[in-house]
Formats: C-alpha cells, sequence, structure tokens
C-alpha cells in the first residue's frame, strides 16, 4: 500500500513538472516571435503581427465596435441560363476595412509600410449570397491575396462568382427583358457588428459582353434587414440589380417572319374562291405549316414562367383561323352545290345585300366581277335579285357573302393580334454592353 501511494506521487510531481516545462517553453516562444533578431525585415514584421493574431477574432477599434467593410464590385462578365433561371455574376470583389490588431511603425522594420498575406491568415468578413438558394453553389469568399497597410487598413481583391434565382418573365420572347436581384451581406454578423458600405456604382474595367445577352442596366444600393437569426436585430446587405435583354440577332427570321407569313397564306386562303382547287391546296400548306411552327416553338421556347409569351399566343391563334378556314372552305364547297330553293328571308337579306352601295363597291368589285356588271346593268330593276337568276345561284351569292365577312373579320382578327401578341424590341436602353 505504502509503494503504491509513493508512486502516485512521484507520477504526479513529474507530471507537474513537466506541464510546468511545457508552459515555460511557450511562454519563451511567445515572447521570443516578436524579437527574431538576424532575420529580414519582412519576416520580422510578419512574426511581429501574426504572433498572438487570432484570424477567427473580429477586429474592433476604440471609437466603434462595428466594423466598417468597403465594397466594390467589379463584374467580368454575366451568365443567364432561361432554363433554370439562374444568373452568374463573374466579378472581382474590392473589400476594404481596418484591423487595428494589423498596425506597425515602419521605421521599426526598414521602412516597410505595405505587405501581402494570405486571406486565410487574417481575419476577413462572410460575405455570401442569401438569395441564392442552391447549398452546392459555394458563394462565399475564396481565399486569395490581401494587402495589409501600416495604419491596419486591409484591402483584399477576391474573384468571385454570385448566382441568384431570377423571377423569369418570357412574355415578350424573344425580346424578353429580365431583372435578377442578388442580396450580398455577412452571413453570421448583425449590423452592430458589421456595417457594409458598397460603392454607389459598379468599376466596369475589362467587362466582357455575353453572347446571348445585352446587360440594359447595373445597380448597386445598400439595405437594412432584420437578421435572419433574429429579428430583433438588424443586417446590413446590399442589393445588385440586373436588368438583361435576350440578343435578338436572327429571331426576326426565325419566329417573326413566319408568324407574317402564316398570316398572309391564311388570308390568300380567305381571298380565293372557295370552288377552287387552289384554294383548298393552300389552305392545306398553311394548317401544316402552322403544326411545323408551333411545334419548333414549342421546343425552342422557355417553358418557366407563369405567363405564357405573347408569341406563343398568336402562334396559336392563328393555327385556330387557319383551321376555320380549312374547315369554312369545305363547307362553302358544299353550300354551293345546293340546287334546292333558298329560304325567304335568306334570299332577300342576300338581295339587300348585293344590291347595297357597300357590297357594290367593296365585295363586287373585289371578288366579284361579273356579278358586279350584272348588278350595275340591273341597277334600276327593283325586282328581287335572287328571283332573276336560278335557285343555286342564290347559294352563290350566299357563299360570296359568307367568304367576304370571313375575311373582313380574319383580316382585323390579325390586326387585333399583331398589336396584342407579336413581341416588340424595347428600345429604351440605360446601361447598354455592345
Amino acid at each position: 500500500m505504502f509503494a503504491r501511494m509513493k508512486f502516485i506521487n512521484i507520477f504526479i510531481t513529474n507530471l507537474a513538472f513537466f506541464i510546468l516545462i511545457i508552459r515555460c517553453d511557450g511562454w519563451e516562444l511567445a515572447t521570443a516571435c516578436k524579437d527574431i533578431s538576424g532575420q529580414s525585415p519582412e519576416l520580422r514584421l510578419k512574426s511581429h503581427l501574426f504572433c498572438d493574431y487570432a484570424p477567427d477574432v473580429q477586429p474592433i477599434t476604440k471609437q466603434r465596435n462595428s466594423t466598417l467593410v468597403g465594397i466594390a464590385i467589379m463584374p467580368k462578365f454575366i451568365e443567364y441560363d432561361d432554363l433554370t433561371d439562374t444568373l452568374d455574376v463573374h466579378c472581382w470583389v474590392a473589400m476594404n476595412w481596418t484591423d487595428p490588431h494589423l498596425t506597425w511603425d515602419p521605421s521599426s522594420f526598414d521602412g516597410i509600410s505595405n505587405l501581402h498575406v494570405p486571406s486565410f491568415n487574417i481575419w476577413i468578413p462572410d460575405i455570401t449570397v442569401h438569395n441564392g438558394g442552391d447549398v452546392d453553389e459555394d458563394s462565399s469568399l475564396p481565399t486569395t491575396g490581401c494587402g495589409l497597410s501600416s495604419d491596419g487598413t486591409v484591402l483584399c481583391l477576391p474573384p468571385v462568382k454570385y448566382s441568384a434565382h431570377c423571377d423569369s418573365d418570357y412574355t415578350n420572347y424573344p425580346y424578353d427583358v429580365q431583372n435578377c436581384t442578388i442580396e450580398v451581406g455577412s452571413w453570421s454578423y448583425t449590423m452592430d457588428e458589421i456595417t457594409i458600405e458598397p460603392q454607389p456604382d459598379f468599376i466596369y474595367s475589362d467587362f466582357t459582353p455575353n453572347q446571348d445577352w445585352r446587360v440594359l442596366d447595373m445597380t448597386i444600393q445598400s439595405v437594412t434587414t432584420d437578421y435572419k437569426m433574429n429579428d430583433t436585430f438588424a443586417a446590413s446587405m446590399f442589393k445588385m440589380n440586373f436588368v438583361i435583354e435576350r440578343r435578338e440577332a436572327g429571331v426576326d427570321i426565325v419566329y417573326i417572319i413566319p408568324a407574317v407569313v402564316l398570316m398572309i397564306m391564311t388570308l390568300i386562303v380567305l381571298w380565293l374562291d372557295c370552288h377552287s382547287e387552289e384554294r383548298m391546296i393552300v389552305a392545306c400548306i398553311g394548317f401544316l405549316c402552322h403544326l411545323l411552327c408551333i411545334q419548333d416553338l414549342y421546343v425552342r421556347i422557355p417553358y418557366n414562367g407563369g405567363v405564357l409569351p405573347t408569341l406563343l399566343k398568336f402562334y396559336e391563334t392563328s393555327f385556330l383561323l387557319v383551321a376555320f378556314t380549312l374547315v369554312l372552305t369545305v363547307l362553302l364547297r358544299e353550300l354551293r352545290t345546293f340546287t334546292t330553293p333558298a329560304p325567304k328571308w335568306l334570299s332577300s337579306s342576300t338581295s339587300f345585300l348585293l344590291q347595297s352601295k357597300v357590297g357594290q363597291l367593296l365585295l363586287l368589285s373585289i371578288l366579284d366581277p361579273k356579278a358586279s356588271a350584272f348588278l350595275e346593268v340591273s341597277a334600276d330593276d327593283n325586282a328581287d335579285l335572287v328571283n332573276t337568276k336560278k335557285n343555286d345561284a342564290t347559294w352563290n351569292y350566299v357563299t360570296l357573302l359568307l367568304g367576304w365577312f370571313a375575311f373582313i373579320s380574319t383580316f382585323f382578327t390579325y390586326l387585333i393580334m399583331l398589336a396584342l401578341y407579336l413581341p416588340r424590341k424595347d428600345t429604351s436602353c440605360y446601361f447598354c454592353v455592345v
């Protein structure tokens, strides 16, 4: 029993002595790391700055507890994916703040007033995107080199890719304009700890234009929002707003011109005689062309967003009109073969319309010159027009009137469609990158 107690006392004494030696050596190293004689000035300066420096401790000054972080954004190029409605902004972020722990007297280190260090050796603000939504995308500041000044000013210039989801609007496709906002700020610090002051304007040096999208406007503004972890605190953030427009090179040939050609084909079908074979051929070709164009448009057009593109509405409405024209052509061809007497009200209405000035000037002189000549000969005759012809002549004039009304109504319908559905390019431009 006595031997065991003696062993325990010896063990405790040795352990205490060992701990004392380690603490003394650590104290000697801590006191000696700031006084490295015979080394280069830069090495002595780094030893002086980082001997007892903690990169995870926020620097604060005597004047204020909040660290003022100035930010300047230098966008280099952008990318927009209309399948996921995601905007990627590749830029340089110039950040500067004051760290009172990183100050020195240049005269004590051979006049060195500036020093370059890796960003992981110093405290840097955790600036990241707040509305990205993609957990797999790391939008935090990457490791980079930072510059230190003798007065404690820190300047870092990391390359960063900011990604954010946009509320897409393809109403005016293919001249659509997208408005995207990226919210950037500290992830863990409140406004009482970090205050972000972005530069009011972007720095557009060496900006590379995108081949598919043109930048119309870039703005940046500082905002104050509720702290995400506790709404009783405020957080300092800044918002970058980008207004981009799809480049229209070639879209007139691909989308707009086919729409106009299909419209003209439909009107030509209604202009031709319903009994002619050419009308049926053009109607069938127009029907098939509408199907092919709509199928191609469904493949090319983005299917995101909550509003149907007006161009697709134009094609779909035009498809309904050409289908109506094809069905009307078949019905008029059958109606023209009728030999049974027409109803009295139909005969009198047809006779009245054909003998009116509007019918003579707008209808017969354009679509049926023979009937126009007949009416000019019998203009003074008060007899019923239908009674002077055979029964089938009444049905011929009925088909003529129906074709005329169909042509006029379809023509004005296309005019309304051109005004409402045909997309137009927005000529307003605030900041355009050519």
